[in-house]
Order: structure tokens, then C-alpha cells, then sequence
């Protein structure tokens, strides 16, 4: 049975997808592991061998008007705490390997404007994703990511009505994902030994 670490695990997103997952489930919110803390994701990976990373700071803006301050908190969740997993999964899991999933965006391959920092940190994860894939490997440790449309939960709740409804139009099967089929992916990779270094589209058709 897989022993499954969530980091970000409160968020809207995840919460919908927990009830659907196979295995022992930790979910973890800001408060309890703080990802930009090194020490406290290598306490948590102890005794798991599947971790998502859910976390995630967004702060959209155009390129011209954006805050340093939200930078720097972007950089620190996104990027940093990333990192921070990573490293401590080299560490941890060098004797009983293990899987990680990076919930990552489509928005890493296909930007829109006022996304820059956020669609860049995805980016920024998906490579690292591939390059710990190939140092991870020795060790039996897995590393995919999830590149994510538009779905029922999460962050979509944040887009407008009637631009949500645009957006629907865009995507090849008219309508947004729905958070169990995210549940199957997730299980899917978790129990796959040959899967590693992969970043999946589950977006809809889009691309």
C-alpha cells in the first residue's frame, strides 16, 4: 500500500482528489510543513513513498507592474520549496526509493499574458522533474509531472464566470476536468516503476 504525502494538501484542488486516492493519505497544509523549510519536508517524507506537490503561490501580473514582494513569495513556494523536496527525497529515499508528482500547469509550455512568474515556476519544475528523474533513478526514485488544464477545483475557482465559460470553448472537449480523473493519473503514476521523468498533459485536448 502506498503511504502518500501531500504537501499543499488543503488547497481547494487537492481536497477534491484525496477521497479518490489509493493508499494512506497525509495531507499537509502551509502551517503544518512550510516547503520553504528544508528540515521540515525531510521530517515529513519519513515513512511515505509517494509525495504530490501541490504547493503553489500565484500572484498574477503583467510582466511592467510586478510586486518584488510577490515575486520573492512566488520564488520561495514555487521554486524553492520544489527544490527543497527534491533534495530531501535524494536523501531520504536513498534506501527505499519512492515516487514524487509535481502538479505542474499547462500554462509551463503555453504561457498567456499576466502569468509570467507563475508559468515560468512551472517551467522551472518540470525541469527539474526531468533532471532528478535521471539522478533519482539509481536509487529507485521516481519523479513525474502533471501538467494540469482547466478543472473543476483549484485555482480555476479564481477566473470569472463568463470568462471561465470562454475558456471552456477553448479546450477540445468542452468541458473542465474533474478532480477524479486527476485521482486516476495520480494512482497511476504511483504504482508504475517503469514511469519516471515523464511530464503528462491532462488538459482536455488542449495543448
Amino acid at each position: 500500500m502506498n503511504n502518500i504525502v501531500i504537501f499543499g494538501g488543503t488547497s481547494g484542488l487537492a481536497k477534491k482528489v484525496i477521497p479518490n486516492l489509493n493508499g494512506s493519505v497525509t495531507s499537509l497544509s502551509s502551517k503544518q510543513c512550510d516547503v520553504r523549510n528544508y528540515s521540515d519536508i525531510e521530517m515529513q517524507l519519513k515513512g511515505h513513498n509517494v509525495a504530490i506537490f501541490f504547493s503553489v503561490i500565484n500572484k498574477d501580473n503583467l510582466i511592467s507592474n510586478i510586486n518584488p514582494d510577490e515575486l520573492n513569495q512566488q520564488i520561495d513556494v514555487n521554486i524553492k520549496g520544489y527544490v527543497n523536496l527534491l533534495t530531501a527525497a535524494g536523501n531520504v529515499w536513498k534506501e527505499t526509493g519512492g515516487s514524487i508528482i509535481y502538479i505542474s500547469s499547462i500554462l509551463s509550455s503555453t504561457p498567456i499574458k499576466g502569468t509570467s512568474i507563475y508559468s515560468s515556476c512551472k517551467s522551472f519544475g518540470d525541469t527539474m522533474t526531468k533532471v532528478f528523474a535521471l539522478e533519482g533513478a539509481k536509487y529507485k526514485i521516481r519523479c513525474n509531472s502533471i501538467q494540469l488544464g482547466y478543472f473543476d477545483g483549484g485555482l480555476t475557482y479564481q477566473v470569472p464566470e463568463k470568462v471561465l465559460e470562454s475558456v471552456k470553448n477553448t479546450i477540445p472537449v468542452k468541458r473542465l476536468g474533474e478532480c477524479s480523473e486527476l485521482a486516476d493519473l495520480i494512482n497511476m503514476i504511483s504504482n508504475n516503476d517503469y514511469l519516471t521523468g515523464s511530464i503528462i498533459k491532462l488538459a482536455g485536448g488542449l495543448q
